[in-house]
């Protein structure tokens, strides 16, 4: 096929320029493989096939009326776009490219500035496409659940890279407004930390689930002079709050609305320091017993309920798994119920 494709580029003098970006990126080996070869045009699309006499029609064998050459299978199927959307959904503003052209050139960009988004809209390609093989080889297509779930393991966890930039770098404010829901079987942590002028502080998180769920939430106050100082102790306090269940789930994201805090993190899992001590590298060897984990930063409107955790941890301490329980702070409940209506969750 690789034959065949150089072939084909041959005889109609095209060059296929994307340097070394594509490295940068630092994709799983396989995912990377696929992206060299639909970059140089070596990929089975119908649209090749049939240019090749190996096929008898260019049509996406999805139905979405539209040839299947490489500007739809990176663009434009109404597959891919779905699986984009359910991206979304859950929070991750994966970017929506009008061209191949465009695609590439803000592939480019990303793989210098946001490394993660790169890796995920690659990734999301890549399972896109396996799951149209399934199709038509007579299996049934995946989900698009399915694909968004792994393109966001294999973004988070490769064999040869861990997270490193946050997600949401260069997009609007406004699409990030709202908490969202994680993934299907995947649990969300939110924590934050408040201090008051007298260096009283407190730490507060919630967790919850792909459904939007409550799991469970804490507050814990403590005399502190740096808010920065108190949302590490609140990542920290994860430990004491992580039960042997929620390690069935998927996987973990954890968020909060300190970009500083968040780059740290990453840059603790990046370095994979699990032994001895490291001067700005956190030990999160707490979190080795979820399959992915992953860290996000959002905005302070996300990250409200944690807020009102924390706030609430300046007066005084609390833990609460059921909702119904008087240890879990009247406000609160204010909180989840604005956000839970804002994603119809009931």
């Amino acid at each position: 096929m690789t034959a065949l494709a150089s072939s084909y580029k041959s005889e109609n003098n095209k060059t296929v320029e994307y340097g070394e970006w594509l490295k940068k990126i630092k994709l799983n080996p396989r995912i990377q493989c696929f992206w060299w070869r639909i970059l140089n045009e070596a990929i089975p699309a119908n649209d090749f096939l049939m240019k090749r006499r190996l096929l008898g029609h260019n049509s996406c064998p999805r139905g979405c009326v539209e040839q299947e050459n490489t500007d739809h299978v990176m663009v434009h199927c109404s597959k891919l776009q779905q699986a984009i959307g359910t991206l979304r959904k859950w929070g991750f503003l994966c970017p929506l490219f009008s061209s191949i052209n465009d695609c590439k050139f803000h592939l480019k960009i990303l793989s210098e500035e946001n490394k993660s988004m790169a890796n995920l809209y690659c990734s999301i390609v890549y399972f896109t496409w396996n799951s149209r093989n399934q199709l038509k080889h007579g299996n049934n297509e995946w989900s698009v659940n399915f694909i968004a779930c792994n393109a966001i393991s294999y973004a988070s966890i490769s064999t040869s890279y861990l997270l490193m930039d946050h997600w949401d770098a260069n997009q609007p404010s406004r699409l990030i407004s709202f908490w969202h829901p994680p993934p299907p079987e995947w649990i969300k942590v939110n924590f934050d930390a408040a201090l008051t002028n007298n260096n009283n502080g407190g730490i507060g998180g919630v967790f919850r689930d792909s459904k939007g769920r409550f799991l469970l939430a804490f507050g814990i106050s403590c005399i502190r002079w740096d808010i920065g100082t108190l949302e590490l102790i609140a990542i920290r306090s994860l430990k004491n709050f992580i039960s042997n269940w929620m390690l069935d789930a998927k996987g973990l994201i954890v968020e909060c609305d300190n970009l500083n805090i968040i780059k740290l993190l990453q840059r603790s899992k990046n370095n994979g320091s699990r032994n001895g001590f490291q001067e700005d590298i956190e030990d999160l060897s707490f979190l080795d017993g979820f399959g992915n984990f992953l860290f996000h930063f959002v905005n302070r409107n996300c990250n409200a309920l944690a807020h009102n955790c924390a706030n609430h941890a300046l007066v005084q301490d609390f833990f609460g798994e059921d909702l119904n329980s008087n240890k879990v702070p009247p406000s609160f409940f204010y909180v989840l119920r604005e956000q839970s209506d804002r994603i119809s969750i009931t």
